[in-house]
């Protein structure tokens, strides 16, 4: 049983200016209101709506409403327990019988102009209450905003659908059933989606397919990985949002070598294990018990605030003690706006196990691309045809500073993502000092497709004739990259473009 804190009355409402209108010996009157504490009468799609008549001296025998669309009556976010296993995604329309109640409670859905990538503000939706009122039938009509805010912290996609369908007895204002879920399934693993073996990707897996489909009612784009070895990613509905580390490090949060597709040294948080490389590990299982407690939570840390801040919401977290409402570092995290893009990225990680072991694993795989560098100017001719004609050793898209530049966005229209130079900037290593490498990857072979997850990694040998690979390249093993403080990551490289790589020092 989880111990609450309790420092707030269940529901807020809101509601919206009415002005009755005259019924018969009396006045009817529609108020508005809403679970979500926004002033009305402006509602943002997504967010619980509830519509009541107000009869004042005078007796309803009957009513109707007429309700501007799109909207739908409810949702279920679920992604099911052990014993259903998964649950589908599911919406329930509203029914005549619904119509003809008050109140009535639904959620507005955006209008084609509001559905991304479009975004083209508030539409108006009329409201109108037909009552029959001792013979006469009496008529109020009233006029809403909606909206899909992105403008307002407190008004983005993760903030409705982590507040809706909060419980009967919940008392911190915002915890809706998305954040019992996710907490529950991390106290009680048991008894939520999946206890097999890969129940921590496969949950976290379908717990992220479930917002994608909730933003795409809702006409709200799909969730983007984020790599939290780069800054974190503006446009993912994340407008000001405070419960974050503002010293977050880059650096300091690159993924642990042995999780990687290049592999790397062993990672001095993971201890000694024997896994230098993702394909090391058995199954999902053998990833899960080395990746969940250690990068995951530990990025989960870094980028979480920790810390209660003053006059903030708290409720006691069963794994953790008190901690402030949303913050990464806890488990009610999914009411931070980048816990999505986070565990988007997580999921990569898994789908790449899943394909390099062959595993059956839930959802579905990222498709293959084939993205390249060039050898020399005769393989860049040929568009990296295979194989490519010697010398190996000459790549107009490999080349070396003495001191690191800034890497810029291009010029639109260019086909390349970053820019950060070309091999005419090269400059001759110098010994003793740190040299900064910097390369070309590129994705426009002939009917290439988008690039989902890619790595650089840098291998090293000494000058030889002779040179064979995996012997006389990389560390030990032979064949593991150079340990560098980073390995270059890129995510949905799209056809047709390149990028160059930053340096790698």
């Amino acid at each position: 049983m989880r111990n609450m804190l309790l420092i707030a009355p269940l529901l807020f409402l809101c509601p919206a200016p009415s002005h009755a209108d005259a019924c018969s010996a009396g006045t009817l009157a529609i108020v508005a209101s809403s679970d979500t504490p926004f002033a009305l009468p402006t509602f943002n799609v997504g967010q619980m709506v509830k519509l009541e008549a107000v009869p004042t001296g005078i007796t309803i025998t009957s009513l109707t409403w007429a309700i501007d669309g799109p909207l739908i009556k409810d949702y279920n976010e679920r992604v099911g327990e052990a014993s259903t296993g998964p649950l589908p995604w599911s919406t329930t329309p509203l029914t005549p019988a619904d119509l003809a109640a008050s109140p009535v409670t639904f959620y507005w859905k955006p209008s084609g102009t509001q559905v991304f990538p479009l975004n083209g503000g508030a539409v108006s939706r009329n409201v109108t209450l037909t009552a029959l009122v001792a013979g006469t039938t009496c008529t109020v009509t009233r006029t809403y905003s909606v909206e899909r805010n992105n403008t307002d912290a407190r008004k983005q996609a993760n903030d409705f659908y982590t507040s809706n369908h909060q419980a009967a007895m919940e008392t911190v204002p915002g915890k809706g059933i998305i954040i019992d879920d996710h907490l529950d399934w991390h106290d009680f693993p048991a008894t939520r989606l999946s206890s097999a073996p890969q129940d921590f990707f496969v949950f976290h897996r379908s717990f992220i397919a479930r917002f994608n489909s909730w933003r795409a009612e809702f006409g709200y784009g799909p969730v983007v990985p984020w790599y939290p070895g780069t800054p974190y990613p503006p446009g993912i509905d994340d407008v000001a949002y405070a419960l974050r580390n503002t010293a977050f490090s880059t650096d300091d949060n690159q993924l642990f070598r042995p999780f990687t597709i290049a592999g790397g040294n062993v990672d001095p948080f993971l201890g000694a294990i024997a896994q230098r490389r993702l394909a090391d590990f058995t199954d999902a299982n053998a990833l899960d018990g080395a990746f969940e407690g250690t990068y995951h939570g530990f990025v989960h840390c870094n980028v979480g605030t920790s810390l209660l801040p003053p006059g903030g919401v708290s409720f006691n977290d069963p794994l953790g003690g008190p901690e402030p409402f949303g913050d990464m570092c806890n488990f009610s995290s999914p009411k931070d706006p980048v816990f999505y893009p986070w565990h988007d990225f997580v999921d990569l990680v898994y789908a790449n196990l899943c394909a390099i072991k062959g595993l059956t694993c839930p959802g579905t795989p990222a498709p293959a691309t084939d993205v390249w560098m060039a050898d020399n100017a005769a393989d860049l001719a040929a568009n990296g045809t295979v194989p490519s004609p010697p010398l190996h050793y000459i790549s107009p898209d490999i080349w070396n500073r003495t001191s690191a530049v800034v890497c810029t966005p291009p010029t639109a229209g260019t086909g390349v993502i970053r820019n950060c130079g070309s091999s005419a900037d090269h400059e001759n290593p110098i010994a003793a000092r740190t040299n900064y490498l910097y390369a070309i990857l590129r994705n426009d072979r002939p009917g290439a497709t988008d690039a989902v997850y890619t790595e650089v990694s840098v291998y090293i040998a000494n000058a030889s004739t002779g040179l064979a690979w995996p012997a006389n390249f990389g560390g030990t093993p032979s064949g593991i990259p150079l340990d560098e403080t980073r390995h270059f990551m890129t995510l949905y490289l799209p056809a047709g473009q390149t990028t160059a790589i930053d340096p790698l020092p």
